[in-house]
């Protein structure tokens, strides 16, 4: 599992947490489980939210990925940071924090810098 290096509190409750090996055939709490799966539930949904989104965006006739990005990109930097996704969500009337911004790229950045590159 990945900690959240940018919670330092959370990185530290989960590092300290005690460790309990759980074997191939054994079972989790069963309240554990429920929420595992969840979990896995919220994430496959939005998945399928996503594709959705994207077959909708990719046929509008002005759409493209690069026209996108330098929309996001006002510093013409080549890349997106955390600055530059929040400053754009508020332009659009959805605000979000410095923290909400980093997760959202951490879960497409590929090369762990915390900067989405085009």
């Amino acid at each position: 599992m990945i900690l959240p290096c940018e919670d330092p509190g959370l990185r530290a409750a989960a590092s300290h947490r005690k460790y309990s090996r759980v074997g191939r055939f054994d079972t989790l709490d069963m309240d554990v489980e429920m929420s595992l799966v969840r979990l896995m539930q919220h994430e496959i949904d939005l998945m399928r939210r996503m594709q959705v989104l994207t077959r909708d965006l990719e046929v509008q006739p002005d759409w493209s990925v690069q026209g996108a990005f330098r929309t996001i990109d006002t510093f013409g930097e080549g890349k997106l940071n955390v600055q530059n996704l929040a400053e754009f969500m508020g332009r659009n009337g959805s605000y979000i924090n410095a923290k909400e911004a980093l997760a959202f790229i951490r879960r497409i950045d590929t090369d762990g810098d915390a900067k989405l590159n085009f």
